[in-house]
């Protein structure tokens, strides 16, 4: 047969050839045409390859800080509930601090007329002195005599309307709250006590008789902890109004001493951290250095006598991530109900605490000797995800995302993809019952 004749042996080499390429792929368990490998039974965060310059391994995929950035903003827009009883609360025209709030799973009362409103915005405080008056009716005053605010009358959101109408938790949550024990009642003021940025010339308030939460009508009592506050007390109070839940307002760069604010509302001089310790910070209004008292969730909640949170609100400036990290630790996580949280993407926030027994590689930060910025705001960043991770983990659901109107830019690398971006996100997540 002449050999023009003959059969080609392409195809049989190619055949080989393949057979060969997948024999290989199968015994290294590896995708040989996307490089990578499957993924892990339970993804977890794995910072290794403290060697290679610009990837890090994670979750089985090489990760750079592209991959990172676009896996932490879809993370953000993921929201995962529909929340049908959704209502935005206090901040600015601007939108910066608006903060919503989800009451799915709460009893929603409507009343007809002042007489039936509910007993935190109709009490009245016996005084000491022989005088009674409204604990609503009284204005502060600043130093030049004008008023400057007066607390309201009714519970009212300026975005959506809940006048004439209160809510309070259902039946779940108020066994679980049924669990908080609280503070010994203080005795309850006329009017405010000076709370503003400057307020030394301010009245001083005069004081009732001590309340009961039944008397305030928070019984059992649902518990709100905000840490951050900024001098806006609008978010609290508006919140308050509606569901006459006891409220914890933390923030030491007030430099302003705890005292209780009235119908059971108190404002802390102390922070919250990874670590309960002594550390120190400066004012927002004197620019000078003082000594914090920051504790850990967990060391907060003993402190004030609280099993159950209704509500946790954090805006911390960055240290929001390692807070969580450590509150995940201590699973005081698990006796919390819903959390409002703005993060912050600086690379002064990117994570640092991690338990003393994780078998993991230390976190490393940018300017480490040993890799490159590259790795590390990569490892950085996974770090984040992993703590969004926990929240779905320990059986939360995002409802709401939103990008902080008022937020500066961040940068994480000279490509136009991961150059420029928001810095700041507030994020809300509700326990799924």
């Amino acid at each position: 047969m002449s050999p023009r004749c003959m059969p080609s042996q392409a195809p049989l080499y190619l055949g080989i050839f393949l057979s060969l390429f997948l024999t290989l792929a199968y015994l290294s368990n590896v995708d040989f045409v996307t490089g990578v490998s499957p993924p892990l039974s339970e993804p977890q965060y794995q910072p290794t390859s403290l060697h290679r310059k610009h990837r890090v391994q994670s979750y089985g995929v090489f990760w750079d800080v592209h991959s990172a950035v676009y896996a932490l903003m879809l993370r953000f827009n993921r929201n995962q509930y529909a929340c049908e009883l959704q209502y935005s609360l206090g901040g600015a025209s601007s939108g910066d601090g608006v903060w919503p709030v989800c009451l799915d799973g709460w009893i929603q009362i409507f009343y007809s007329s002042p007489p039936f409103q509910p007993p935190w915005l109709s009490f009245k405080p016996k005084p000491k002195l022989g005088r009674r008056n409204r604990v609503e009716s009284s204005p502060e005053v600043s130093t030049d005599g004008i008023v400057e605010r007066t607390l309201p009358r009714t519970h009212m959101s300026r975005r959506t309307g809940t006048q004439d109408t209160y809510f309070r938790p259902g039946t779940v949550l108020q066994e679980l709250d049924k669990t908080n024990t609280g503070l010994p009642r203080p005795a309850e003021p006329m009017w405010r006590p000076p709370e503003g940025r400057h307020n030394w010339f301010r009245l001083t308030p005069w004081f009732g008789m001590a309340s009961s939460q039944k008397e305030l009508g928070n019984d059992p009592p649902c518990v709100v902890y905000v840490f951050g506050v900024d001098w806006d007390f609008s978010w609290e109070d508006e919140l308050h109004d509606m569901t006459g839940c006891e409220t914890h307002s933390f923030d030491p760069s007030l430099e302003m001493e705890s005292h209780y604010r009235g119908r059971n509302q108190w404002v802390w001089n102390r922070g919250i951290s990874p670590i309960s310790q002594n550390t120190t910070g400066t004012g927002l209004t004197s620019g000078k250095t003082a000594t914090w008292q920051l504790l850990t969730l967990a060391d907060h909640m003993a402190r004030l006598g609280h099993k159950h949170i209704d509500l946790l609100k954090v805006d911390v400036e960055g240290y929001e991530w390692d807070t969580f990290a450590r509150a995940f630790e201590d699973r005081v996580m698990e006796r919390v109900e819903q959390v409002l949280i703005e993060v912050h993407m600086f690379e002064s926030s990117l994570r640092k605490w991690k338990p003393a027994s994780s078998p993991e590689t230390p976190l490393t930060s940018p300017g480490d000797d040993q890799v490159s910025d590259a790795v590390a705001k990569t490892e950085g960043i996974l770090g984040w995800i992993e703590i969004l991770d926990l929240f779905e983990k320990n059986g939360f659901v995002q409802y709401y995302h939103h990008t902080n109107p008022m937020s500066s830019l961040v940068s994480f690398g000279d490509d136009i993809d991961i150059n420029r971006l928001p810095c700041c996100f507030e994020l809300a997540f509700v326990r799924k019952r």
